[in-house]
């Protein structure tokens, strides 16, 4: 590890206990206050349109629900629909709505409204779009009814989609754009401005019942450094998202809890490999060795994360979890890298292409708003620097990482995938790997394209059968493993701090829903 990397950890060591110790300060009456829950996000609040991603802070924090839900176990339950059944054909879906639940504004919620708002969304919104989506009708005012052009077998798991929150036609004005958010869960959007403060409160009518707690108010904070003192000093309730190395001086403060929760995002390198060097797979499975997974994961976080070989985290149905991590083996990553053209013929320690003489060097880039890539950054620049690469890394926000990617101007992107906000492997595995998709869409495959996936992705969402489809699954990630267009790092956990006395706050396996209906204070 290197003398720059050692001077920021040691500095998070320092400065951490300092917060510590000027924040910890005697809670001030609003926390004292069993009213009002105060929570800083995870991510600031830029929008709530779920066709511009406000759909999962809707799911998140009570405001919205879909049709059908996700457990903390990754599971489809139901929620605004009680069952769902597939005829014969595979193609006709009868939804059955429940009775009892109502929109905010207080209209019940029925079959013909929600089919003409899913119609919206199917046609419009990104995610929901990949569903092939014939009709969707209604047969009376429980009753939803969608076909599908095709057999299509993962049709639950893209209702339980953020994208697919169920709002009030009333939410929309005769142009069709969002005018406000008139939704159905437990808490109702009351006040809200982009990246300020929302404010909730409780609904009333809720179909569950009333949520313990009448107020919530939701922070928006970008920097994960700046909650630390919010929740030292008990200016809110919970603090989501925090850095790593926050975890042993916030635990020392009594009045303080750590909550820790593995979910399904993975960190992964997206390859260019619509260019040299990676667009030889002998360059990318030398990344796969040149990496020591078990450095960033044991000794910089402190055994905080999981070593990954594959996408999907263990703990998920469709994981296979005979993919193990590839070895730590510089060596053989520099046999690879020689097999691919590449030798070190001025002895400067970086490698150079033996046909052209250029320099191998790569523009390596992350963002800054998840606290702990950076410092992985500079770990695998190191470790690349040791195989002979000349790694350029740059460290932006979010936004600037986006533009860099839709420009192709990159060599590696380290990014924080989720996996499962679909809760489908579908739904992943079509938006970041099959060829047929807009060739820079999603954050898997850039540049490169596998006949015999696209075929094994097409099979798996026609297949009814599931057993059929996690064989599938599981060899549609052998692929990916074995070809490597991206390189799996580790698997995420989220550390959340709450203040003493907070009751029922949970995490959950793919961030669908925090169930804030059911914390108390």
């Amino acid at each position: 590890m290197n003398k720059l990397l050692l001077r920021k950890l040691m500095i998070a060591t320092v400065l951490i206990p300092l917060l510590l110790q000027i924040y910890a300060l005697p809670t001030i009456a609003k926390q004292n206050e069993k009213t009002v829950l105060t929570i800083a996000t995870s991510w600031p609040l830029k929008t709530l349109n779920p066709s511009k991603g406000g759909g999962y802070q809707l799911l998140r924090y009570g405001i919205g629900e879909t049709l059908i839900a996700v457990d903390p176990s990754g599971k489809l339950v139901p929620s605004l629909a009680m069952s769902w059944q597939v005829k014969e054909d595979g193609k006709t879906w009868i939804i059955k709505l429940r009775e009892d639940a109502f929109f905010h504004d207080s209209s019940k919620v029925n079959a013909q409204e929600v089919a003409k708002y899913l119609r919206k969304a199917f046609n419009e919104y990104t995610g929901l779009k990949l569903a092939p989506i014939e009709e969707i009708s209604y047969e009376d005012e429980h009753t939803l009814v969608i076909k599908t052009t095709v057999p299509f077998a993962p049709l639950p798991a893209y209702l339980a989609y953020y994208e697919s929150v169920i709002l009030s036609p009333n939410s929309f004005n005769e142009k069709g754009e969002l005018v406000s958010i008139i939704a159905t869960g437990p808490y109702k959007l009351i006040s809200w401005e982009p990246m300020k403060d929302a404010v909730l409160e409780r609904f009333e009518k809720h179909w569950k019942g009333q949520a313990k707690i009448p107020k919530v108010i939701l922070k928006s904070i970008p920097d994960p450094n700046a909650r630390i003192p919010l929740i030292l000093a008990g200016e809110v309730d919970i603090a989501q998202l925090l850095p790593p190395q926050s975890i042993e001086a916030i635990s020392k403060n009594p009045q303080v809890e750590i909550i820790k929760y593995p979910i399904t995002r993975t960190r992964i390198l997206q390859l260019n490999c619509y260019k040299s060097p990676f667009n030889d797979k002998k360059a990318r499975l030398a990344i796969q060795y040149a990496i020591d997974r078990e450095t960033i994961d044991k000794y910089v976080f402190n055994d905080l994360w999981i070593p990954a070989g594959t996408l999907f985290p263990p703990m998920l149905f469709w994981a296979d979890n005979e993919l193990r991590p590839y070895p730590y083996n510089p060596e053989k990553a520099l046999s690879l890298l020689k097999e691919a053209g590449y030798k070190d013929t001025d002895g400067d320690g970086i490698l150079e292409n033996v046909k052209t003489g250029e320099k191998l060097k790569v523009k390596f880039i992350t963002y800054s708003e998840r606290a702990e890539l950076p410092i992985i950054a500079e770990v695998i620049q190191n470790q690349l620097a040791k195989i002979g690469f000349n790694v350029d890394l740059k460290v932006v926000s979010v936004n600037s990482l986006s533009e860099f990617w839709e420009s192709g101007d990159f060599d590696i992107l380290l990014i924080a995938r989720g996996t499962y906000f679909l809760p489908d492997p579908d739904f992943i595995m079509m938006t970041d790997f099959y060829s047929n998709r807009n060739e820079k869409a999603g954050w898997g495959a850039y540049g490169w394209k596998n006949e015999k996936l696209d075929q094994l992705l097409e099979e798996g969402r026609r297949s009814f059968d599931l057993s059929k489809r996690l064989t599938i699954y599981k060899e549609a990630q052998r692929i990916i493993y074995e070809e490597s267009p991206v390189i799996c790092i580790d698997y995420y956990t989220n550390i959340d701090a709450v203040r003493k006395g907070i009751k029922n706050y949970h995490g959950h396996i793919s961030e669908y829903s925090f169930n804030l209906e059911e914390i108390e204070k």
